[in-house]
């Protein structure tokens, strides 16, 4: 590169550090002023501003998290002076140097971001029951659940006992005598004299 050009580079940069310095003025005494009215008061193209504008902002959420990382190393390296003080008392057992040991680490491992995320479960259950959209065994829950065991023992069961049969599902059917044929064991073979 030329000299020249250089300069020309160099002034570009410097020019534009300005431009944004007088942004963030106008933007600071006029936050709600649109680019067009900041370009006018800037001589620069609204799309200038907005590059500018773009461009203040990542350099913020960059400064945050620069500040946000100062911050987790100066905790980091205060962590690392409380291990070197749990080695070096005396006056601590092998279990209470453990014990600090193991909470310092859990300190460290979240300010770091290694610890193991923590699992929650939640449900949402409604409490709001329609009779009609029961079945089964909840149905008969329902519908039962202003009577005493007693009362369904003496009342409940000896009805649903005296209904005739209708279409029982076949797992509750009774296995056929066939079927108890083909459970049963079979018996052991006694040795045969040949």
């Amino acid at each position: 590169m030329s000299p020249a050009s250089i300069t020309k580079i160099r002034n570009d940069r410097e020019a534009r550090a300005r431009r944004r310095l007088e942004l963030v003025r106008l933007l600071r005494d006029s936050p709600q002023a649109t680019n067009v009215e900041l370009a006018k008061a800037l001589h620069v193209s609204r799309n200038t501003i907005q590059e500018d504008r773009l461009a203040i902002m990542e350099l913020a959420r960059t400064e945050t998290l620069t500040e946000t990382q100062l911050y987790r190393d100066n905790q980091l390296t205060r962590i690392a002076e409380k291990w070197d003080e749990i080695e070096n008392d005396a006056s601590m057992s092998g279990a209470e140097k453990h014990l600090a040991w193991s909470r310092w680490m859990k300190l460290e491992m979240d300010l770091r971001g290694t610890a193991a995320p923590t699992k929650s479960i939640s449900a949402h259950v409604n409490a709001d029951v329609d009779p009609e959209k029961l079945v089964g065994y909840r149905k008969f829950l329902y519908h039962t659940r202003h009577l005493s065991e007693e009362d369904v023992n003496a009342k409940v069961f000896p009805f649903c006992d005296s209904l005739p049969p209708s279409q029982t599902p076949a797992h509750l059917l009774e296995p056929s005598e066939d079927m108890k044929r083909g459970y049963i064991l079979e018996q052991p073979c006694k040795p045969t004299n040949s």
